[in-house]
């Protein structure tokens, strides 16, 4: 592996992408145009996690809906990582929440996630009936939903919250039972007021990469179902909407669903308790302060980084035939340049 490679991974590592290919196209600006995306190191833990645009590299400019910020992108990979050494599922949920859980987010003394979690979690009495996993929440303002008109005050916005955790096969981890919980959040009569699933379509433009691979094995299918029996399983299908071909796939839950998650935090959702519109539940918060500082200080070692060096202790590494991980490699050229 040459030190140019071997600094590229390192620095997914470090960011924290981890090489997901989720942002291999951009699909909402540059239309039918391949473009590679990347995020920065991570912050000082001391600064405020402050949403930022993802890196477009080649282009001066990004669609605002392609943001992130250090603690969405640390709570993704706490969670992979709990849900790939359980056996476990990533998993993410959307909840229509009620008219008294939205007032009571609005207005709570401790702030809109603390009121989520009393009621998802429950008190010390009700803890065995809650949820069990740690999670990251975003609660958002519907854009046009308001709720009951009182005749008293002024309707407010519906709000709505997302939720991205994992979910596996124990009592009080299932999906079923993340259902049961969110219900206690939801309005009541609302079709899909409560979507938990474990994958998503994704839409992408359609490339020139893609016209060449129709030229070579033939028309991507029409629908998901009968690209469910293409003989090539290339796993996409097109449709054509507004006048314009896009490409669709269906994904596992990935780092490109705790993104999503940041297009509206920074928003002032909140002004009665001055809180933020995010937050983590289930000793998740812990965790991802202890992650954000491990690849705060792993990026400071990644800007000194010469690559000669590097490339001594990639070779060291493939000799030993370990895996390229960015801690492994950081602590092989710490040694040679000590």
């Amino acid at each position: 592996m040459s030190p140019a490679l071997a600094r590229l991974t390192i620095k997914h590592q470090v960011t924290g992408e981890n090489l997901e290919p989720v942002y291999t196209v951009h699909t909402t600006n540059i239309k039918g145009t391949e473009c590679k995306l990347g995020k920065d190191l991570f912050r000082s833990p001391r600064n405020k996690s402050s949403t930022r645009n993802l890196q477009l590299i080649g282009k001066d400019s990004l669609s605002s809906c392609l943001k992130y910020n250090d603690d969405c992108t640390a709570a993704y990979n706490v969670i992979n990582e709990r849900a790939m050494k359980s056996s476990m599922v990533l998993t993410a949920a959307t909840v229509t929440l009620s008219d008294e859980v939205c007032i009571a987010a609005r207005e709570h003394v401790r702030g809109a996630v603390a009121c989520i979690n009393e009621r998802l979690v429950g008190d010390k009495r009700r803890r065995s009936k809650g949820w069990r996993q740690v999670a990251l929440v975003a609660i958002e303002e519907s854009k046009n939903a308001l709720m009951v008109d009182d005749g008293v005050n002024e309707p407010q916005k519906r709000l709505h919250a997302h939720i991205l955790t994992c979910t596996g096969l124990e009592d009080g981890s299932r999906i079923e039972d993340l259902q049961r919980c969110l219900k206690r959040l939801a309005r009541e009569g609302v079709k899909n007021g409560v979507e938990v699933k474990t994958s998503y379509i994704a839409k992408f433009p359609y490339s020139d990469a893609v016209r060449l691979d129709e030229e070579i094995n033939g028309e991507l299918p029409a629908s998901e179902e009968e690209s469910l029996v293409d003989p090539l399983g290339r796993g996409a299908w097109k449709e054509t909407r507004s006048g314009e071909q896009y490409v669709f796939r269906r994904l596992p839950v990935n780092q490109r669903w705790a993104d999503y998650l940041c297009k509206d935090i920074d928003a002032p959702t909140f002004p009665a308790n001055k809180s933020k519109p995010y937050g983590m539940i289930n000793g998740l918060k812990s965790e991802v302060a202890a992650y954000k500082r491990e690849r705060y200080e792993e990026g400071i070692a990644f800007k000194r980084i010469n690559f000669v060096v590097l490339d001594k202790a990639v070779s060291i590494l493939n000799k030993r035939k370990e895996g390229l991980t960015a801690s492994k490699v950081l602590e092989i050229y710490d040694s040679l340049v000590g």
